[in-house]
């Protein structure tokens, strides 16, 4: 009778915090990253990795278009509020004045970013509204969604809500897929 060889578990007791240390690192000093993020007419460098594991939304724009570096071109999405997401995303924590949390919630949320859309879903879901609690409810949300289209790029369908969800605008997610060029207001043509 053979003896099976014996295994061993070996376990890095850090792991987690050294993953997020690294990730925070690479943005730092935007080595390896391979996503740009247009907001306000300046640019956010992040890792599409990141976005992808932190937004089902990202992840669905970015599985549709593998190119290698995708410049999503973000409408009506203040920079710092996408600053904020992009801190949140890669350490875990972000701090947000009151006065801009609203407007923080309603993009995170337009962007189903994980982490902060299961929080507002349990808020609406309660029934209590205390003071405490009122300003995290997010607003309802309006416009046309987060992300826009603009000439010489390629837009990608609104995303089909997962069972659940609550609704939300129609959004369409913009790809330069080179350099961005000015642009004019121009409407997706259906």
């Amino acid at each position: 009778m053979a003896m099976s060889p014996q295994q061993f578990c070996l376990r890095w007791n850090n792991h987690q915090s050294n993953i997020v240390s690294v990730f925070e690192q690479l943005l730092q000093s935007e080595s390896f990253v391979d996503v740009t993020l247009a907001v306000e007419g300046m640019m956010l460098k992040a890792h599409k990795v990141v976005l992808s594991a932190c937004s089902p939304y990202f992840q669905a724009v970015l599985a549709s278009h593998p190119d290698k570096h995708p410049i999503v071109i973000l409408k009506d999405v203040r920079y710092t509020d996408m600053r904020d997401l992009l801190d949140f995303m890669y350490r875990g924590e972000v701090s947000v004045d009151q006065d801009n949390l609203s407007g923080f919630l309603r993009v995170a949320e337009s962007l189903r970013i994980k982490g902060l859309t299961e929080v507002n879903e349990k808020k609406r879901l309660e029934t209590t509204t205390s003071a405490s609690q009122a300003y995290l409810m997010p607003q309802a949300m309006t416009g046309s969604g987060p992300c826009g289209v603009a000439p010489g790029v390629v837009p990608m369908a609104p995303l089909t809500p997962l069972p659940g969800d609550p609704p939300a605008p129609q959004e369409t997610a913009t790809l330069a897929l080179g350099h961005l060029r000015r642009q004019k207001k121009a409407r997706p043509t259906p």
